[in-house]
């Protein structure tokens, strides 16, 4: 749920999650949603209604309850790693293309 959200930010906003401390619930500290609103509103959020997801609300909510089940340090580590390992999989992807347009057909 929470890494198909992830899969619709910006760098900006993969940025603005890498660099801010988060907390969960908006009443004590910047949630992952309110730190992705400061950068940018989610280019995905118009499909991730459609497909029947409540928008922020529902990956706020999950990542609140995720928080008060695992730790809040323990789920944002994992939000991060999954954002790093998103840009490493873009970047790998990017080389792997270019690699094959690159080749030489074979004589």
């Amino acid at each position: 749920m929470i890494g198909h959200f992830l899969l619709t930010l910006t760098p900006e906003q993969e940025d603005e999650i890498l660099t801010t401390a988060m907390l969960p619930n908006i009443w004590t500290g910047p949630c992952l949603v309110a730190t992705v609103c400061r950068a940018n509103e989610p280019r995905g959020l118009q499909e991730w209604r459609q497909s029947g997801h409540d928008g922020y609300m529902h990956v706020a909510v999950r990542y609140d309850k995720l928080c008060r089940r695992f730790g809040t340090p323990r789920i944002n580590n994992a939000i991060r790693a999954r954002i790093l390992g998103n840009r490493l999989w873009r970047e790998l992807s990017k080389s792997a293309a270019l690699a094959y347009t690159q080749k030489e057909p074979n004589a």
